[in-house]
């Protein structure tokens, strides 16, 4: 093969259709049943705070009406189009358990399955490992604890109040939806930087576009982290739910005893149920590569690594500060399928003036 994708959403997608547009053979593997399926399994009212306009990928315009904002589903039903449009070689219930690299080739492991492949492009994004603090391993067992991946509809939880740790955008989503019909704390440190949804009747993606804030690049030498920076609270009602007592602001979480949680105050709360809103962890323990940590960020320059024909794409900070939004992830992808080319010419070139072809 000359290029596996590991990973099959939005990211992988767009980097196989960029590759197959510029002659090059590309095949994903994912985990998942089913083709946007990450999406689908999130919580039931979730919405992009992104509209329609913003939220394409190469080569097809997401199918909505501009200053829409699409549901979860309806971005999975878009992923699935896509790949049924482009007839994108998606390999689904392929979970990769090892990439190594035999001197040759790439070596991508599916359980007792093995592919050879010249290029590969770690695809699996940014939300891999759901991550709660130590601490709430020891949480008593009368109090449910989920993190706010698992979390679906208010209906399956037990009535009685709900501390939401974290203020996101989506724990503040999740707080505005269980609030309406029982006790909700929301647990953070210092008020997010906030934006309006809309402001002087444009949708404030219009205005980080006009700014140039998405285009952004990172800076040499700078982590991930410097280049997104603290991402931004969308919109006024967790702000307008606190002032009117439907949220309860609480201070930071710092440990828990027995079912209580402990605050940054010193205040205790015994609540019914915890949903840790607290982010993810970027884990490659399937990655068997010199150089690339298991836990963190790879070394990469634009998605590129130091390990000839290896590469990354879909993470937050990758190259700009949108580099990590559905319809921004085009721009890295484009960038990438340009290397993957330019490399396997490269190679094509070598083989064949020692009078062979290599099929790896």
């Amino acid at each position: 093969m000359d290029t596996i994708i590991i990973g099959g959403g939005q990211a992988g997608l767009a980097m196989a259709q960029c590759l197959g547009r510029r002659g090059q053979e590309a095949v994903i593997f994912d985990a998942s049943p089913a083709i946007g399926f990450s999406w689908r399994e999130r919580y039931d009212s979730l919405k992009l705070f992104t509209p329609a306009q913003y939220c394409s990928l190469p080569g097809m315009r997401f199918p909505a009406p501009d200053n829409h904002y699409p549901s979860k589903d309806e971005v999975a039903d878009y992923l699935g189009e896509y790949a049924a449009r482009f007839r994108l070689d998606v390999r689904l219930a392929h979970r990769v358990s090892r990439l190594s690299h035999d001197g040759t080739a790439f070596i991508v492991e599916c359980g007792r399955e093995a592919f050879r492949s010249s290029n590969v492009v770690g695809a699996a994004g940014a939300l891999q490992t759901p991550w709660t603090p130590a601490f709430a391993k020891v949480l008593d067992a009368s109090v449910v604890q989920l993190h706010s991946h698992q979390y679906r509809r208010p209906t399956d939880l037990p009535l009685g109040p709900v501390v939401v740790v974290g203020a996101g955008n989506s724990g503040a989503q999740i707080a505005a939806e269980l609030c309406q019909d029982r006790a909700v704390s929301l647990s953070f440190g210092k008020w997010p930087r906030s934006f309006p949804q809309r402001w002087l009747g444009q949708d404030i993606f219009w205005w980080l576009k006009l700014s140039g804030y998405l285009d952004r690049p990172r800076k040499p030498d700078a982590v991930a982290q410097e280049t997104v920076g603290a991402i931004p609270l969308i919109g006024t009602e967790l702000r307008r739910l606190v002032r009117r007592g439907d949220i309860r602001r609480r201070p930071f979480t710092v440990d828990v005893d027995g079912a209580d949680l402990i605050y940054s105050d010193g205040a205790r709360e015994n609540p019914k149920t915890v949903i840790w809103s607290t982010g993810y962890s970027q884990t490659w323990d399937w990655i068997d590569l010199p150089g690339i940590p298991q836990v963190g960020e790879p070394p990469h320059v634009r998605g590129v690594t130091p390990i000839p024909g290896c590469y990354f794409v879909g993470l937050p900070g990758l190259h700009t500060k949108g580099s990590g939004f559905l319809g921004f992830v085009g721009r890295d992808t484009e960038f990438l399928a340009k290397q993957i080319q330019k490399r396997m010419a490269g190679l094509h070139r070598r083989t064949t003036s020692k009078g062979q072809l290599r099929n790896v």
